[in-house]
């Protein structure tokens, strides 16, 4: 009798792989385009700590709960006024 086995992977990387020399920059644009992270990439490494740190304090950057592991992230409305 032949026994098949399912396997699923999941994988709570929303993200690009920090590493060392990554820059805020394009790490930020990788994240807004993804439009989320989890608490795993966070978690990572040091240098991934620190550069998801910078990005939710960035004040052009709102975050918002999606439910664990994962947090949206997205730009900043700005409003605009009229009487300029």
């Amino acid at each position: 009798m032949l026994h098949l086995k399912n396997t699923h992977i999941c994988s709570f990387q929303a993200g690009p792989t920090v590493r060392e020399g990554t820059g805020y920059e394009p790490f930020r644009a990788a994240i807004l385009e993804a439009g989320k992270f989890s608490v795993f990439e966070v978690t990572d490494n040091r240098r991934a700590a620190a550069l998801f740190t910078q990005l939710c304090r960035d004040p052009e950057i709102e975050t918002f709960d999606l439910g664990y592991p994962w947090t949206g992230v997205r730009e900043k409305l700005t409003s605009v006024n009229s009487n300029a």
